[in-house]
């Protein structure tokens, strides 16, 4: 007998959930992997160049002309690509080459945070007594974080941390942007615009800054270009259309609960296939990040 149509939609949601949960998870040791003879800056724009044409032709395909933005939405697409896309993915790919993915997955858990800090500013309100617990307790666990060579036997460049919490900090600020800017109704179509404006502006920052210039594809390994394949396919265009679904299917709370998971698929899955460290220090932060994101979450719900 055929499953019902709820059966399939709760299917369906799972699937989603699964996704969300493990695809964004695993991406912060695809973005490793690929950076290991990749430039940064060039793997990430080309990345979202790559993403952002295929959802951009899809939306072409179609609507046909009514997909086409006006130059307003492109001047949008663009100011909110610079933070989201260009910054907040930039700065983390860059990180990447001397951060380990489980440090920076949990260290990027914290970005509801600066997305409070900034909205209760924008707004001239003060958080609530939970959000403000949890920005103390998330602090703290940044402050774990910064210092986790000395118990999990690896020293830890400081330049790439504080370039995570800056891409942290622009994600914020962007997230803010795009709740106001003139973008298209259609969020695929909205998405698509940020990937290729973002994409493009990554390019050109890795070619300026010379990325491009002792570079070749034969340079290229193998588990470098298929993590870059990954990111495109799984990271960018799959994961992504499944969080919009899931929007749309279900509560926005629990969508976001892929802030509470991800950092452990990252934390596990760098220490598994990457022997990245995985200590009482880490652990620690882990559990004080997920109490954190939990109470800011929970805190801004009740303004």
């Amino acid at each position: 007998m055929a499953p019902s149509l709820g059966e399939r939609q709760r299917w369906v949601l799972v699937a989603a959930f699964a996704i969300v949960y493990l695809v964004w998870g695993s991406t912060y040791l695809a973005i490793r992997f690929a950076v290991e003879t990749i430039p940064p800056l060039v793997m990430s724009g080309t990345r979202f160049l790559a993403a952002g044409g295929a959802l951009y032709l899809w939306c072409l395909m179609r609507d046909g002309r009514t997909s086409r933005p006006t130059p307003r939405q492109w001047q949008a697409a663009t100011v909110t690509g610079l933070f989201l896309i260009a910054a907040s993915y930039g700065l983390v790919s860059w990180a990447e080459l001397t951060v380990p993915s489980g440090i920076v997955a949990l260290i990027t858990a914290m970005t509801p945070l600066w997305m409070v800090l900034f909205s209760s500013i924008a707004a001239a309100r003060r958080p609530t007594a939970l959000v403000i617990a949890g920005i103390v307790i998330g602090l703290g666990a940044q402050a774990l974080l910064f210092g986790v060579g000395s118990a999990d036997h690896t020293r830890i460049d400081p330049w790439g941390l504080g370039a995570v919490l800056l891409a942290g900090v622009s994600w914020g600020l962007g997230s803010l942007r795009a709740r106001k800017a003139d973008l298209p109704a259609d969020a695929f179509l909205g998405s698509a615009m940020q990937m290729l404006t973002g994409g493009a502006m990554l390019v050109v920052l890795g070619l300026l800054a010379g990325e491009g210039a002792h570079f070749t594809l034969g340079d290229v390994s193998r588990r470098s270009a298929l993590a870059w394949v990954y990111l495109v396919v799984a990271g960018s265009m799959v994961a992504y259309s499944a969080y919009l679904y899931l929007l749309k299917a279900t509560t926005p709370a629990r969508a976001s609960t892929y802030a509470y998971v991800n950092p452990i698929v990252a934390v596990f899955l760098g220490w598994l296939l990457a022997g990245e460290p995985f200590g009482p220090r880490t652990v620690a932060a882990m559990a004080l990040t997920l109490v954190a994101v939990l109470a800011i979450n929970l805190g801004a719900a009740h303004e």
